[in-house]
């Protein structure tokens, strides 16, 4: 981890509002990309991805480890997505809703392959999905705690 991270961390965990903030602009999109993945909705990612950095906020004066940082916040996304997952699952309310894309309307191909892995992410169990969505993470940007957005 870099120093300048590191000292983020260290204000933020002291109290200092501002280097909260900075922490949440630096995880703000790994952060909801990873609980849309985990969640396949828009909205529930967008409550969880809010939720995650309230809840580490009140929280991060407990954090032993400054360089655990990342990882820590990881699993607080990762317990809200998993509550999020039960709650459906006891509700019968599985949202049917797709991943939005960014392709062309004329891509179908695309388009297609984009639904088929939607459809075999569903079918995964929370902990299989989770296995794929970190390791797609991990090819992208390296890994959780070092990307940045």
């Amino acid at each position: 981890m870099d120093q300048e991270l590191y000292d983020l961390i260290a204000k933020a965990k002291s109290g200092d509002k501002e280097a909260f903030t900075l922490l949440v602009k630096r995880y703000k999109d790994i952060v909801f990309r990873y609980s849309y993945g985990m969640l396949e909705d828009r909205m529930e990612a967008e409550d969880v991805s809010q939720e995650a950095f309230v809840k580490a906020f009140y929280s991060l004066s407990k954090l032993d480890n400054s360089y655990a940082f990342a990882s820590w916040l990881k699993r607080i996304v990762s317990n809200l997505c998993y509550d999020r997952i039960h709650k459906q699952k006891k509700t019968n309310s599985v949202s049917g809703e797709l991943i939005e894309t960014r392709i062309s309307n004329n891509d179908m191909e695309r388009r297609d392959l984009q639904m088929t892995i939607e459809e075999a992410m569903g079918k995964l169990s929370p902990e299989h999905r989770e296995a794929i969505i970190l390791i797609s993470f991990h090819n992208r940007y390296g890994c959780f705690k070092y990307c940045s957005g």
